[in-house]
């Protein structure tokens, strides 16, 4: 979480102006008495009597680890025995209930592992923190619902399950996260994705985009089955901690969906992309992106009239027209910058993707401004906004 981790909702993620304290420890808070009551009735009541435990390990700065423990936590123990037919074996057949949900545990334990490339080495220190963080499961009574043995060196089914169990999230977690975000009120990323601007995110002009900042993580099942690309399709933004994805430009029928795995050609070159993506994601990106080079957002081609005819889906395209709307649209979004006519500038950021992706193959500037646009005016929609604090800059 961020440095407003004390306004943050541990269950919703929104912000709070009067949060309620947990009553048993300060580490926490909650927006209401229902989120303060599902907490304490599944995973916090647990992970409340094992903060300092957290803290002197580092577990609590290891997003991986308190994800699978949660993962687990938020279920009782006789959840995943009575379906543990489920979780033996993955057979990509989503559902325990015979149809896709993402609320269903069966589609998070079905999610892309790579197991068949693990090395030893991984495999030991997965291991290691499977049995560590059952070992705290079995010390703050998570089984006691279940069995009446005191916790020993000899494991029970069940908690030979939930260690399996644990050890498998540890591995599909690793490759399945989102980032849930929220965007700053008072700082905006500048067109060269570098330079911070401190001013009101309701003056972004044409390029600039929100800047965002981590609040939490979790894992949509959903979302991630969709495949990565370094131009990608759609964005997503957040409602708390709700995912919603927008599409960013035309999809047609049959068309692959892409998310971005965090290497977006407009400010990373091809090779740098690769070497990113074999690190977090342990593969070699092929995308169109990829293959075709596509050059960084200040090598992209930015004037229509100049570009070649294979730029262009169609063998005849009035390029003067074309350029005469796009400059048209821009001049617009920028009146209603002015204006404070949120609705309308979104509206011509559609608009400006509608005409520029029925005429033009990418890559050109107008891609990746239209797609900053598009996330940067529906994030200001929601209710994850925040203040940057200049004095913690400065420090």
């Amino acid at each position: 979480m961020d440095e407003h981790v004390e306004s943050i909702c541990l269950v919703c993620l929104s912000y709070t102006t009067s949060p309620l304290p947990c009553p048993t420890c300060s580490d926490v808070n909650f927006c209401s008495l229902a989120c303060r009551t599902q907490a304490l009735q599944s995973f916090h009541k647990y992970e409340c009597r094992l903060t300092h435990v957290f803290q002197q390990t580092g577990i609590k700065d290891l997003p991986l680890l308190i994800l699978a423990f949660r993962a687990v936590t938020q279920q009782p123990v006789e959840y995943f025995v009575k379906n543990r037919d489920k979780f033996s074996v993955p057979d990509n057949k989503f559902g325990i209930e015979d149809k896709y949900s993402s609320q269903d545990y069966s589609t998070l334990f079905n999610l892309c592992t790579h197991s068949e490339r693990r090395d030893a080495n991984d495999m030991y220190s997965k291991t290691v923190f499977a049995c560590f963080l059952l070992r705290c499961l079995q010390e703050v009574g998570y089984f006691k619902s279940y069995t009446t043995e005191a916790p020993g060196l000899k494991l029970t089914d069940a908690e030979a399950l939930i260690g399996r169990l644990l050890k498998h999230f540890l591995d599909c977690i690793q490759f399945n996260t989102h980032t849930v975000e929220t965007i700053y009120e008072n700082r905006v990323v500048s067109w060269d994705m570098e330079t911070r601007l401190w001013k009101s995110y309701n003056r972004i002009n044409v390029g600039d985009s929100a800047e965002t900042n981590r609040i939490g993580g979790g894992v949509y099942p959903t979302m991630a089955l969709v495949n990565h690309s370094c131009d990608p399709n759609f964005v997503i933004v957040f409602w708390g901690r709700t995912a919603v994805a927008v599409a960013s430009r035309s999809i047609d029928k049959g068309q692959e969906i892409n998310d971005n795995y965090g290497a977006h050609y407009a400010n990373m070159p091809v090779q740098e992309r690769r070497k990113f993506l074999e690190k977090s994601h342990w593969f070699t990106c092929a995308c169109a992106a990829c293959k075709a080079n596509f050059p960084e957002y200040m090598r992209c081609p930015k004037d229509f009239k100049k570009l070649p005819g294979s730029a262009f889906k169609f063998k005849r395209c009035d390029r003067q027209k074309l350029n005469r709307d796009a400059e048209s649209i821009k001049k617009d979004i920028k009146l209603c910058v002015s204006k404070q006519e949120h609705e309308r500038m979104y509206s011509n950021y559609l608009a400006w993707s509608e005409l520029v992706d029925n005429l033009v193959v990418p890559p050109h500037q107008d891609f990746i401004n239209i797609r900053k646009g598009i996330r940067s005016g529906l994030f200001k929609l929601t209710p994850n906004k925040c203040r940057a604090r200049e004095d913690a800059e400065a420090e």
